[in-house]
């Protein structure tokens, strides 16, 4: 659901694009011209494009292409047209749009001012041009061009879109990026784009209510607009009380419209016969991310196990993390630059027994490859959270824990659990010595903490958290999140946290930090407040490995029992609540019961990562064994 720059369009074709949201095509919003289908380009003997003599009929053929994402093809025409003399009008711009649109922002940003020098008043090339700074980092010079467009051209929507997006994401300054937006709702109402971007900046100010009315109102003018179903059925979690029967019903409407549109794709090529298994997995989070810390250390298990791993990598950039993930993959695609019919033929032509969406609705997915139905198997895992509700999504990994078997009716898929946990952390790499004693030890009150995002600290939270400080008077909270450093956001929590009665005196707010220190933070803190109904997952596993339990609210849902899971895999039932007033009751009795919670901290924190360590969640042998397994379960009962 990720808002990138909003993808030019080529010279001579209309501002808005009736496709291209979420890379899924959708139906227009409003009536445009009939664009005849792209013809094949003529080929010769030897396989060349065989270029047609006339220079306007083959810019329309490479325009035509380009509007089929046939990117490959249109770029031959565009640069024969692009050389010629004198250079036909629109070539260079459907060129450079095929140059953005295959992640080559640098050539696209330089071919792009050459035609905003000769074309100062194009609005199209301006707005191009724009888009390509943005991706090549030179944030000021996109934000001038676009703010300049604007003036020029007030109703001009897609620079108005790019702009929001520059300043939410790049500068991030969400309450800007609505200023930006707003007026633009007079005249814009029907686009659904305008509407998700206001979505996104409400949910970056944690106004989740206001972000979901604004998806709505997206899907209201365009039911398969995915960017909106993606941000809506993952922002409902940030919700007090999701309501998980309701979102099972709307992915599954959206999913069937979604699924009706894509059409019948081909059947995928059988997987060759043999011993090892053939599992893809598509991510956009295979960088320095969460789901590579739970991904990387199960890599290495079932690298020495007979399996063939697949990595379809949809990230722009890579670091470290990234590269140790490569050794221990059979085969490593980066496939950010590939369209969803090119992802979906590569996919394909790999033959897989199984491919593993590690996204969901998060931001970067590639559901749109999916929904082409590439393998004879797909499965939901790791990176979401629920029901998907799409057809072309066979089965979600689950455990009985966090899935229980009353629970299955908020899926539309098929649970394949795994006998302990859905998930296994990596050993935090680097992370410093477990000190012998908490920070009780030395102090009045329990020191509470809670590192983790902020969108999920709503009103019942933090009510919850002001009973247990007006309860336990000398305790103390410390909260470190990324998000205490973005400046609208920092202001909208602070906002809430004077709303809530909480004594601020008593909170600590910690702005980022790296790994290694925001790691050894958690020796600041006796034991961490989890939130709800959206808990830690990352940061608690990093807190048991740190020698630090968490305090959890079990709720409905795989999302909702997440902390219960991985509290229950390491023993740690007793650390587990299923009401707010237990939660509360809990966190105050150990404040109360001061002797006592010190014992009990002190020889948790000699001994939870050795724990840790031999328990379901560390043990990336034995879910690896249990993980392969499954997978060669699913694939027997399949049947396509």
């Amino acid at each position: 659901m990720s808002d990138k720059p909003t993808p030019p369009a080529p010279a001579g074709t209309p501002a808005r694009q009736g496709t291209i949201t979420g890379r899924i095509p959708l139906q227009r919003v409003r009536p445009q011209p009939p664009v005849p289908p792209p013809a094949a380009a003529p080929r010769t003997r030897q396989g060349q494009i065989a270029l047609p003599h006339a220079p306007r009929v083959r810019l329309a053929q490479a325009q035509a292409m380009v509007r089929a994402q046939d990117f490959a093809g249109a770029e031959v025409l565009l640069r024969d047209l692009v050389r010629s003399q004198p250079p036909l009008p629109g070539a260079q711009h459907s060129l450079a749009t095929v140059l953005y649109r295959t992640h080559r922002w640098a050539e696209a940003e330089a071919l792009w001012d050459a035609v905003c020098q000769a074309q100062p008043d194009d609005p199209h090339a301006l707005n191009g041009h724009a888009a390509a700074l943005v991706r090549c980092e030179r944030h000021a010079d996109a934000r001038a061009r676009l703010e300049d467009l604007l003036r020029r051209w007030p109703d001009f929507e897609p620079a108005r879109l790019n702009l929001a997006s520059l300043l939410r994401q790049n500068y991030q300054r969400p309450r800007l990026a609505l200023s930006v937006l707003e007026p633009a709702l007079a005249a814009h109402a029907g686009h659904p784009d305008l509407h998700f971007a206001i979505g996104r900046a409400r949910m970056d100010l944690l106004d989740p209510e206001g972000a979901l009315q604004a998806y709505r109102q997206a899907l209201a003018i365009d039911p398969c607009h995915l960017k909106s179903l993606s941000a809506s059925l993952f922002g409902a979690h940030c919700l007090p009380e999701p309501d998980l029967d309701a979102l099972r019903r709307l992915g599954e409407h959206h999913g069937r419209l979604l699924h009706e549109q894509a059409g019948s794709p081909p059947r995928p090529s059988a997987p060759p016969t043999g011993e090892r298994l053939r599992v893809g997995m598509v991510s956009g989070d295979l960088s320095d991310h969460p789901v590579a810390y739970f991904l990387e250390s199960v890599l290495q298990a079932l690298h020495r196990r007979p399996v063939d791993v697949f990595a379809y990598a949809n990230v722009d950039k890579t670091d470290a993390v990234t590269r140790r993930l490569q050794k221990s993959t059979h085969t490593w695609r980066p496939v950010a630059a590939l369209t969803d019919t090119e992802l979906a033929r590569q996919i394909r032509a790999d033959r897989l027994d199984v491919l593993l969406d590690l996204s969901g609705y998060t931001n970067h997915h590639r559901l749109g490859a999916l929904m082409q139905r590439p393998a004879p198997l797909q499965l939901s895992w790791l990176g979401y959270f629920g029901t998907l509700g799409l057809p072309a999504v066979d089965g979600v990994v689950a455990d009985p824990h966090c899935v229980p078997p009353a629970e299955t009716r908020f899926f539309s898929e098929r649970l394949f659990h795994m006998p302990h946990t859905r998930l296994c952390m990596s050993a935090p790499a680097h992370a410093p010595d477990v000190p012998p004693f908490p920070p009780l030890a030395s102090r009045p009150g329990l020191r509470f903490g809670c590192f983790q995002n902020l969108q999920k600290l709503n009103r019942r939270v933090l009510t919850a958290w002001r009973r247990i400080l007006d309860g336990a008077p000398d305790a103390t909270l410390l909260l470190q999140s990324r998000q205490m450093g973005k400046r609208d956001t920092r202001a909208a929590f602070d906002r809430l946290l004077a709303e809530s009665g909480i004594d601020l005196a008593r909170v600590d707010l910690r702005k980022p930090a790296r790994r290694g220190e925001y790691l050894a933070q958690y020796a600041e803190v006796d034991l961490l407040l989890d939130t709800f109904p959206y808990p830690g997952g990352t940061s608690t596993a990093e807190a048991l490995w740190m020698g630090v339990p968490t305090l959890t609210l079990a709720t409905p849902g795989m999302l909702g029992r997440q902390g219960q899971a991985m509290l229950h895999s390491l023993g740690l039932d007793d650390w587990v609540t299923h009401s707010d007033d237990a939660y509360v009751a809990r966190a105050v009795g150990l404040a109360h019961d001061r002797a006592q919670t010190l014992r009990t901290l002190t020889h948790l924190r000699g001994t939870l990562r050795e724990t840790a360590r031999h328990s379901p969640l560390f043990d990336a042998d034995a879910f690896a064994r249990d993980f392969e397994a499954l997978l060669r379960r699913a694939c027997s009962d399949h049947t396509p």
